[in-house]
């Protein structure tokens, strides 16, 4: 008799475990740039767009877990990340200081370079000296700058070549990608030059929390989607 009540009560606890599934699944917050276009931005509507956001997209199908992307100022997705407030930023630079600090899944080979406005005699980071140079808040290249010239800190990649533009500064540091398509979209082929040299030469990726749990489940996903070819 006691074996058979055991039984029931077994069956009657078993009934009342839901089933786990993507959905019930918590989603992963990623943080990123809202002005980093064609990267990562808000489009006119203020949804997350660009080809990180699709891939983080795919990345979610992939894993069965659903990933949530909120696109602030570059500063304040670092911050978030920082403070724990995020799981991660979905496209982060890696630096030896970063990977401190944070666990890292490599998605593209990136780099940083100059712009000038056209004529301007300026040919490499060395011209810098003693100049006024324009970067984005919490870019790679802050510190290096600070060392050489007089910087300024713009809230967009977009910001500081704008200043460039108004000859506010005599040069600007953003990521190559990024200059390639604003200067494109904007019709600033004439007005601004990208200089050949390339800086900070490394990748970009999905910036983690320190033993994110998530990092292998991110990892794996990566890994099948590169397999595919996306």
């Amino acid at each position: 008799m006691k074996r058979y009540l055991f039984i029931i009560l077994i069956i009657l606890l078993i009934s009342f475990i839901p089933n786990v599934s993507a959905k019930d699944a918590p989603t992963i917050l990623l943080a990123g740039d809202k002005n980093l276009p064609p990267i990562e931005y808000l489009d006119a509507e203020g949804n997350p767009n660009g080809f990180v956001v699709d891939l983080v997209k795919e990345l979610s199908k992939e894993i069965g877990i659903p990933i949530e992307i909120r696109l602030t100022s570059w500063d304040d997705a670092i911050s978030s990340l920082e403070k724990g407030e995020v799981d991660g930023c979905q496209f982060m630079r890696i630096t030896e200081e970063r990977e401190k600090l944070f666990d890292f899944i490599p998605i593209i080979e990136n780099f940083s370079v100059i712009v000038v406005p056209e004529g301007s005699t300026i040919e490499n980071f060395s011209y810098f000296r003693g100049e006024k140079v324009a970067c984005e808040k919490g870019d790679v290249s802050y510190d290096f700058l600070e060392e050489i010239s007089d910087v300024t800190v713009k809230e967009t990649q977009e910001d500081v070549l704008r200043a460039v533009l108004d000859k506010e500064v005599s040069g600007g540091v953003v990521g190559y990608y990024s200059a390639r398509w604003m200067i494109m979209e904007n019709n600033w082929q004439d007005r601004l030059l990208i200089l050949p040299d390339k800086l900070f030469t490394n990748y970009n990726g999905i910036a983690l929390r320190k033993g994110s749990e998530y990092l292998p489940i991110l990892e794996e996903g990566m890994s099948i989607l590169k397999e595919k070819g996306i």
